[in-house]
C-alpha cells in the first residue's frame, strides 16, 4: 500500500497499470483509481440535509440535493389583492352628487334671472314718462291700427290689448325697434307699458336695427282690456313720438 499525491486519503494498494499511490483503495464498494472521500460525506446524505454550521451562515429547514431548492410546503404566488369595490362606489356616488348639486344650482340660477328681467305688471299712469331734452327722432314715419290678440305660446291666461305697428326708417342714421320702446295709451289718457304684454301676442314686433330705407311692422301688447287712442314710440336716447291709433 503506498501513499498518495495528495497524503493518506488517497493511499491505496498498488495495482498493475497504475502510477504509485493511485492503487485500489480499501474503501468497501471503491473500485480501482477511486477516491477514498469521494463518496457519500458526513452531513450530505441522499436525503440532502444541510450541514450544521455557525449559528447566522445558514437558515434552517431540508434541501435539495446540491443545496438548494424551495421552501418547506413549496413555492406559491401570493393571492392578488381584493378590489376595492366600495371605495369605487363611494366616490362615484360622491360625484354624482357633487353634479347634482351643480345642475340645481345652475337651474336655480336660470329661474332667478328669469324671473328678474321678466316684464312685471304696472299700473297705468297719466304722467309723461318720456324724457324731453334728448333729441328729437327725424326721418322716422310710425303708423298704428287696432289688431286682434293672437295668444302665442306663452300666453298664460289674463286679457292682453294689441296694437299693430309699422315704422320706416327715411331717415340717414339707423333706428334702434324694440317692443319695450312702445307705450300705449287708452282713451282715458293713461299709459299702458309694453313691458306688461311683453312675448304674450305671437305676432310681436321684433328687436332690430333698421337701417336707412328699411321698415319693420308687428304687434305692440299691453295687459288688460282697454280702447288705444294713441302710441307713443320713444328709443333709448331720443325723444318720443306719438301717433295715434287708426
Amino acid at each position: 500500500m503506498s501513499e498518495g499525491p495528495s497524503g493518506l486519503d488517497q493511499a491505496g494498494y498498488e495495482h498493475a497499470g497504475y502510477a504509485p499511490g493511485y492503487g485500489e483503495t480499501n474503501v468497501p464498494g471503491m473500485g480501482a483509481g477511486s477516491y477514498a472521500g469521494s463518496g457519500p460525506q458526513p452531513g450530505y446524505g441522499s436525503g440532502g440535509i444541510y450541514p450544521p454550521g455557525p449559528p447566522g451562515n445558514y437558515p434552517p429547514g431540508t434541501y435539495a440535493a446540491g443545496g438548494y431548492g424551495y421552501p418547506p410546503g413549496g413555492y406559491t404566488r401570493p393571492d392578488p389583492a381584493p378590489t376595492p369595490w366600495g371605495k369605487i362606489l363611494g366616490i362615484g356616488c360622491g360625484v354624482a352628487l357633487l353634479l347634482m348639486l351643480v345642475a340645481g344650482g345652475c337651474m336655480a340660477l336660470a329661474m332667478f334671472t328669469v324671473s328678474d328681467t321678466s316684464p312685471t305688471a304696472e299700473e297705468p299712469t297719466s304722467e309723461d314718462p318720456w324724457p324731453t331734452d334728448e333729441p328729437p327722432i327725424e326721418g322716422t314715419d310710425i303708423t298704428a291700427e287696432d289688431a286682434d290678440f293672437v295668444p302665442s305660446p306663452l300666453y298664460n291666461g289674463g286679457e292682453y290689448t294689441s296694437v299693430d305697428v309699422s315704422v320706416t326708417n327715411n331717415s340717414e342714421e339707423q333706428v334702434d325697434v324694440n317692443p319695450l320702446y312702445f307705450t300705449v295709451v287708452d282713451d282715458d289718457g293713461q299709459n299702458h307699458s309694453s313691458r306688461t304684454g311683453v312675448g304674450m301676442d305671437e305676432n310681436e314686433i321684433g328687436a332690430e336695427t333698421l337701417s336707412p330705407g328699411q321698415a319693420t311692422s308687428g304687434a305692440v301688447t299691453v295687459e288688460g282690456s282697454l280702447t288705444p287712442e294713441r302710441v307713443v314710440f320713444a328709443p333709448i336716447g331720443r325723444q318720443p313720438l306719438e301717433v295715434p291709433v287708426n
